[in-house]
């Protein structure tokens, strides 16, 4: 990893406090997070403020018929993750 995302993410703390998870056929789902990044700091040790964001994610259930240790897995079929701004007030 290079150094300098060692130094900003040295302390970084990441949380997901709101989950939804629709399932959209039974081997289909569709996930809603919203996310929380704390700790990120400047290279020059100075603290940035908190961010904020969505991730979406559609994942499908291996079916029958595929290798043994895939068989009823979950795969991620897609993922898009997008930085929020704050709600003020």
């Amino acid at each position: 990893m290079p150094t300098f995302l060692v130094v900003i993410w040295k302390n970084t703390r990441m949380s997901f406090p709101d989950t939804t998870v629709k399932f959209l056929k039974h081997d289909l789902v569709i996930c809603h997070s919203s996310w929380k990044m704390s700790g990120l700091t400047r290279l020059d040790g100075t603290s940035l403020p908190t961010k904020h964001g969505v991730l979406t994610a559609i994942s499908l259930r291996y079916p029958q018929g595929v290798t043994q240790q895939q068989h009823g897995q979950w795969q991620l079929i897609a993922v898009h993750n997008t930085e929020t701004l704050p709600r003020s007030g």
